[in-house]
């Protein structure tokens, strides 16, 4: 990585190939005046003629890369083409190479708006002065727009395949308002001593790619992007809708921040992205809305098995900058990709937003084209704060795991003081030469009545600690206690009460803090019912405030419909209580118990809300409904609960006026949005009892199984049904020729669903042997694909010996299947589970 050099490339290459690309820009005399490619005769190169062949000629001599950055392709592509004009004037083309016929080109050109937007936000929102010049920034953008539109007078903005530019002259009054437009941004410029990043190449592009295990791949002027998360498509869903607006600003960012400054070696391969993926978070919160961005984002973290928490945890994991590994593919995980960001996150937090955008100049400026140290990152963050960071840095970089954090509140009104005392666990087993408390920020707020009284950021460096907040008048409602997830880990109230936090889950400006008291709320009964059912015990009553609470939010004006839905979304797991996260099928029942009691009392207001959301779909962009489907997808789980047989006695029976399987039926075949139809299908094929069934399914096999991405979402559902016959299912997919184990999607996709159907995968006798033949099929072609099948081995201590014997067993069939020199990594991985048998 500390290898860097400057490229000349010179290609010779069939002249059928409609793209010829490396590193670069095109060397003079090998483009015109616009950038379009001139062609060589190969004899210059071969000394013979070869009228099959040509030769481009491409100069890297701006950036000096390392040299896994290096990239040379040539293929048949449709190329997309727009010229970004940045706001002092300067220009750079844009090109998105898509695969021919894949798209339409009106999505095509979309991308490239996207892509386009970007890459200005990048320069105008980004850099040392991010938090300065909030009127200019405002002006600028509008300022933008306005220019873009007059110049769509003159031609096309975007073009695609065999168009050619035909401009058109503007009227005199629109051409002065476009010279006093671009005066005017130019002005605007002026203020700022240095904006955020500016590409310097002539060229940059996104490339289709199909078969990756990574979603894109940075590569100096040429970032390749899964196809199916390349351009909006009708195939295209609402998560990789998201991902393609996020992946796209992720992989321009990488220019500077791991191409032109690089980490010093593999061991620090966190450096070029946590800092990138905390960038591309800030564009996802300027698109989807921050609220929304950040919920998802936290609710991703405590996904079961593969997520970030689970895998911190895990028998396997690395710390941020590890000590060792097998295969290099190791490092690109969920400690590289969200506990990394989330510790650049902590140290933003620490030193304010206005200081780190300097500080991370500082550090972009000091090592570029060059390579850097993770204490060199650390010693920038210092010296433009103040700060000491060197125990923060050895506690969060250097060990696996993170705190767990338990508080107890306390108000005094003789004093006006708010006590909060802090406590930590989770590095008492650590190393000897690491292993004291961790340095954890806490942003806190009291509120009352919705509003903040007072708040900071409190940091805890100790095992015990305790908050004193003084001058508080009157008593707050609650304490919001790390805003935002404002640090990886785990906290937990020792003294909260239903009452408090059903006001919280209602009135808490903070949308985090929000979700995590309705979830506590939800946890408490869930659990109540865990433990019913482990006592084989039906007779359990789910309390009317939770159910009250989640219809307060349900139906609430003042939230966003994506928001009510995240927030009341009812996963099969109980975050809140680990002691009990291993009875996998209990879990299960106790999810659907919690959605049948909500609707047993608002079936009718359900109803009424889904059919309204169904009515006033409309097709057209994702984002116009994207919120919408969100919470229709919640109404719709809520009415199937409802048509189930209920799980406790307590609750009643109220059959819904129209059959789940008839509207889940209905939003397949009429929705226009693949999340919707998703949705259907999935609700199709786990009603068993529905009549049409396996002719619903053929039919959309047939159908989905014409493009990669429509394929691999028939495979993520039908390896993740709540069927008794999923295990059919999964061995009868992974006989159909279609199933490709090369194909990463395909593998990836298949081990992640079945890791998280525990009360199938891990709980029966069949999931243990389907996950046998899974693991053999997936992982002996590529390994990183079957990696989240060991991964759901996480709660191998908690199961009585009979249980543990055959999860054993089931691991040590895995091994044995397996070469100890050709699926090193796997087979290493399972050495470090199955020690824990002894």
């Amino acid at each position: 990585m500390d290898a860097k050099a400057c490229y000349t490339t010179t290609i010779v290459a069939d002249t059928r190939y409609t793209n010829i690309i490396t590193n670069g820009d095109l060397a003079p005399g090998y483009h015109t005046e616009t950038g379009v490619p001139v062609f060589h005769p190969a004899s210059e190169v071969l000394g013979v003629s070869d009228t099959s062949r040509h030769v481009l000629k491409y100069h890297n001599h701006k950036v000096n890369m390392a040299p896994y950055l290096f990239f040379l392709g040539v293929g048949t592509y449709e190329t997309f083409r727009r010229t970004l004009e940045f706001p002092d004037g300067d220009t750079t083309l844009l090109e998105i190479l898509a695969f021919p016929g894949y798209f339409k080109p009106d999505d095509a050109k979309a991308a490239v708006k996207m892509l386009h937007d970007s890459v200005l936000w990048v320069m105008v929102s980004l850099g040392p002065e991010a938090c300065e010049h909030h009127d200019e920034r405002k002006r600028i953008y509008e300022l933008l727009e306005e220019r873009e539109a007059l110049k769509a007078k003159e031609g096309p903005l975007c073009l695609g395949p065999n168009e050619e530019y035909a401009k058109t002259s503007l009227s005199a009054s629109d051409a002065a308002r476009l010279a006093a437009v671009r005066a005017e941004l130019k002005d605007l410029l002026k203020v700022w001593k240095k904006t955020g990043y500016k590409y310097t190449g002539a060229v940059y592009r996104e490339i289709a790619m199909e078969n990756s295990y990574y979603g894109g791949m940075e590569n100096v002027g040429n970032t390749t992007i899964v196809s199916s998360c390349l351009c909006p498509s009708c195939r295209m869903d609402d998560k990789s809708y998201e991902y393609m607006e996020h992946v796209k600003v992720h992989e321009y960012y990488h220019n500077i921040n791991g191409s032109q400054v690089t980490g010093q070696s593999p061991f620090e391969i966190w450096l070029n992205e946590a800092v990138t993926v905390h960038m591309e978070r800030k564009r996802g919160a300027a698109i989807f809305g921050e609220d929304y961005s950040r919920l998802s984002e936290v609710l991703y973290m405590f996904t079961p098995a593969i997520g970030p928490l689970a895998q911190d945890k895990s028998a396997t994991s690395l710390s941020v900058e590890p000590q060792g590994f097998n295969q290099t593919q190791e490092l690109v995980s969920v400690v590289t990709y969200s506990k990394a960001p989330e510790f650049v996150r902590m140290v933003e937090l620490l030193l304010g937003d206005a200081a780190f955008h300097k500080a991370l100049d500082k550090y972009h400026t000091k090592y570029a084209f060059g390579n850097a140290t993770s204490m060199e990152w650390i010693k920038c963050m210092e010296e433009s704060s103040g700060l000491n960071l060197q125990n923060l840095a050895k506690t969060w970089l250097n060990r696996p795991g993170h705190p767990e954090v338990t508080y107890s509140t306390e108000y005094k009104p003789a004093s006006k003081e708010y006590v909060v005392e802090i406590s930590q666990t989770g590095f008492e087993d650590k190393p000897a030469e690491n292993n004291g408390p961790w340095e954890i920020p806490i942003d806190w707020s009291l509120v009352k009545d919705g509003k903040s009284l007072k708040n900071g950021v409190f940091l805890v460096k100790t095992k015990d600690a305790k908050l004193i907040i003084p001058d508080v008048a009157e008593e707050p409602d609650f304490l919001s206690f790390a805003r935002g997830w404002s640090f990886f880990g785990k906290s937990k109230q020792t003294n909260p009460s239903v009452a408090r936090l059903t006001k919280q889950a209602l009135s808490d400006p903070d949308a985090v803090n929000k979700y995590q008291a309705y979830r506590s709320v939800a946890d408490i009964e869930k659990a109540k019912v865990i433990e019913g059912l482990l006592k084989d015990d039906k007779q359990v009553e789910i309390s009317s405030e939770f159910v009250e609470l989640h219809g307060s939010i349900l139906f609430s004006d003042e939230l966003t419909p994506s928001a009510r839905a995240l927030t009341l979304v009812e996963a099969k797991t109980i975050p809140s209580r680990d002691d009990l996260s291993h009875h996998y099928a209990a879990i299960k029942e106790a999810t659907t118990a919690l959605l049948q009691a909500v609707w047993a009392k608002y079936s009718t207001k359900i109803e009424a809300a889904y059919n309204k959301l169904c009515e006033t779909a409309h097709p057209g962009p994702h984002v116009e409904q994207f919120q919408e489907r969100a919470l229709k997808r919640h109404l719709l789980l809520l009415i199937v609960a409802g048509g189930k047989a209920p799980v406790l006695s307590t609750t009643p029976k109220v059959t819904p006026t129209v059959e789940p399987n008839k509207l889940a039926l209905d939003l397949l075949k009429k929705s226009t949005f693949v999340t919707d139809q998703a949705t259907g299908f999935r609700l199709v094929l786990e009603d068993e009892t529905f009549a049409d069934r396996s002719k619903v399914q053929e039919e959309i096999f047939e159908e989905w199984r014409k493009t990669p991405d429509m394929l691999t979402k028939y495979i993520s559902i039908v390896s993740s049904l709540d069927s008794k016959d999923v295990g059919k299912q999964i061995l009868k997919l992974l006989a159909n020729p279609s199933f490709n184990p090369s194909q990463s999607s395909h593998g990836r996709t298949l081990s992640r669903c079945l890791s998280q159907i525990r009360d199938f995968s891990l709980a029966t006798d069949e999931g243990l042997d389907v996950m046998v033949q899974v693991f053999v099929k997936i992982g002996k072609v590529n390994q990183m694909s079957a990696y989240p099948l060991l991964q759901c081995f996480d709660h191998l201590d908690r199961f009585d010996d009979a249980t543990k014997a055959k999860m054993f067993a089931t691991l040590q069939r895995m091994q044995d299947s397996i070469d100890k020199k050709k699926e090193e990594s796997l087979y290493n991985q399972l050495n470090i589970i199955l020690e824990k048998k002894q």
